[in-house]
């Protein structure tokens, strides 16, 4: 290397500067032997001896050496430079490479966004190509799972079978069906199962979801939120059995045919249908709200419910069992087999231009328990408006209209023997409890001959304020 030739050169110069010194002879005419070449090591400890021991040197020795001992540092320093720079870019280069095919290797040209980071409205995580020829730009990863085994992240599942049906509902999930999806009929006992703590969020979309299990269809512990399209229970004791603590959603769609009952509300749990859903053609009720439950209704349709019962037994739309029932937002209850609500202990309140009409008896009959008519809502053209009985009932009407009810059912004439002047038809009928009027209108509650009234008192009380 070039640094031991000057080194070399320096300890020559050297030797003779000292041979010069000492014989006071002229440097160019003594004749040098070539020096024993040394190593770096050898010469190091030469210089230090010479340092120590020999004597002092000329002005003009000192400056050569000092200029000779600085071209050697400049040397040395730009070829260490240029060693480390050249090493550093292999490395670096080296580096960068291996990096780059692990991460090709772990990642197969993805990378996926940590935790914390922007994913996205509806919660799917972005990810990032780190392959040459893809755009360089965030892509959504919103497309739905075709497995249910996706559901373990959360992800939107598409079902076309009973049994992803049941696995994503299960796991808890967002699920699109496919296509119409038919169960166990009525070789399975087992109903669809939404766990306590977990959401279920079912889009029907547009499709038929029937033959389920012969005893509850859906049985809800957590949350479940379904529309769109139709569920068939006609195989099903009921269709949707919603437990304490549990909730179910119905945004649209249809629940029919259940041999005995559409929805039944248990003590604490809670039911709300929304934009246009509807339960109809269920032997029994299309809703009954157990105790301490709550049952929404908003813009939704009940009907023709309670007629096919085994028995042969005619049955209310809804049936409030010491629950909660608010109907609202122009909601209709209609063409039920018995009332279009019945009130056993609990409470009812109607809103909105809600209706209740043509029911195969009353509209609302209540034993217990009370109700409220507000704004422009109206109970027409059934048997009776309301039917009271019970010392624990109580009507109140802040609003709205009673009025036509005046139809003659197969009950009426069985019960007075066919004389059909012999009985009557009324707005509001008492036989216990108490009515009170505070706003609102009672009219036109007649048929032809027979004795009507507007309110036909047989007890209880009756107050216009």
């Amino acid at each position: 290397m070039r640094t031991g030739k000057i080194k070399r050169l320096l300890a020559t110069v050297f030797s003779v500067t000292l041979l010069l010194t000492y014989s006071g002879v002229p440097a160019l005419a003594e004749t040098v032997e070539p020096q024993e070449e040394v190593t770096q090591s050898d010469y190091a400890e030469e210089e230090i001896s010479s340092r120590d021991e020999g004597p002092a040197m000329s002005a003009e020795t000192a400056e050569n050496k000092e200029g000779a001992l600085a071209e050697e540092e400049d040397g040395a320093s730009a070829e260490t430079a240029e060693n480390e720079e050249g090493v550093s870019a292999e490395n670096e280069d080296g580096a960068s490479a291996e990096t780059a095919e692990n991460e090709d290797g772990a990642f197969d040209g993805e990378e996926e966004v940590s935790a914390g980071e922007d994913t996205g409205d509806n919660g799917y995580a972005k990810r990032i190509s780190t392959d040459e020829n893809a755009a360089e730009s965030f892509e959504e990863d919103d497309e739905p799972q075709e497995s249910a085994k996706a559901l373990s992240a959360g992800r939107d599942v598409l079902v076309s079978t009973w049994d992803e049906l049941k696995e994503a509902i299960d796991d808890g999930a967002f699920i699109t069906l496919t296509e119409d999806i038919y169960g166990p009929g009525e070789g399975g006992s087992d109903p669809l199962t939404v766990p306590e703590e977990k959401e279920v969020r079912l889009d029907l979309n547009g499709h038929t979801l029937g033959q389920g299990p012969n005893t509850h269809f859906f049985m809800v512990y957590g949350t479940l939120i379904i529309g769109r399209g139709t569920v068939e229970c006609s195989n099903s004791t009921n269709g949707f059995v919603v437990q304490s603590g549990g909730t179910l959603i119905q945004e649209g769609g249809v629940i029919a045919n259940a041999s005995q009952n559409g929805v039944t509300l248990n003590g604490g749990s809670t039911f709300k249908m929304m934009s246009d859903a509807a339960i109809n053609n269920c032997a029994m009720c299309g809703v009954i709200a157990g105790e301490n439950s709550e049952f929404h209704m908003e813009n939704s349709t009940i009907s023709e419910n309670g007629k096919n019962a085994d028995d042969g037994s005619v049955y209310p739309g809804v049936d409030v069992q010491g629950g909660c029932f608010y109907m609202e937002e122009g909601s209709t209850i209609t063409g039920n087999g018995d009332e279009g609500v019945r009130i056993e202990g609990g409470t009812f309140k109607m809103y909105h231009e809600s209706a209740i009409s043509e029911n195969g008896d009353e509209g609302i009959f209540i034993d217990g328990g009370r109700a409220e008519i507000y704004d422009n809502s109206s109970i027409t053209n059934n048997t009776y408006g309301i039917h009271m009985i019970g010392e624990g009932a109580s009507v109140v009407m802040y609003g709205g209209a009673i009025n036509g009810n005046d139809r003659v059912n197969d009950y009426m004439h069985q019960y007075y023997d066919g004389a059909d002047n012999e009985f009557g038809n009324a707005g509001v009928w008492l036989e216990g409890g108490e009515f009170i009027l505070q706003n609102g209108t009672i009219s036109n509650n007649n048929e032809g001959n027979h004795t009507s009234a507007g309110v036909w008192l047989d007890g209880g009380s009756a107050k216009i304020l």
